[in-house]
């Protein structure tokens, strides 16, 4: 396996108590770790390296499930092609070039 896309629910965030688990993941999460080599793509989906941050993966699926935050994992076999072309829109975005 290359690597893992995360995704984490958030069809009741709209609610109180959904924005209270999703506000609680989210502090949980900025401990776990400072750096990792995984992608956020999104507000809560991640493209996440098993060789390297197959810890993270688990940190995250920890913290989703304590605080009752469905999520979906598709392992992939290979690198994504789109991978490329993702990074390259947002550094336009942001003003930067790809490395």
């Amino acid at each position: 396996m290359h690597s893992a896309l995360l995704f984490i629910d958030m069809l009741d965030i709209s609610q109180f108590s959904g924005q209270a688990k999703w506000t609680a993941f989210l502090a949980d999460i900025a401990d776990a770790r400072s750096e990792p080599n995984a992608e956020k793509l999104s507000e809560n989906c991640w493209l996440i390296p098993l060789e390297s941050d197959a810890v993270y993966l688990s940190e995250l699926v920890h913290a989703a499930t304590s605080h009752h935050l469905a999520h979906r994992i598709l392992f992939l076999d290979r690198e994504p092609e789109w991978v490329g072309t993702w990074k390259m829109a947002r550094n336009r975005r942001r003003g930067e070039t790809l490395d």
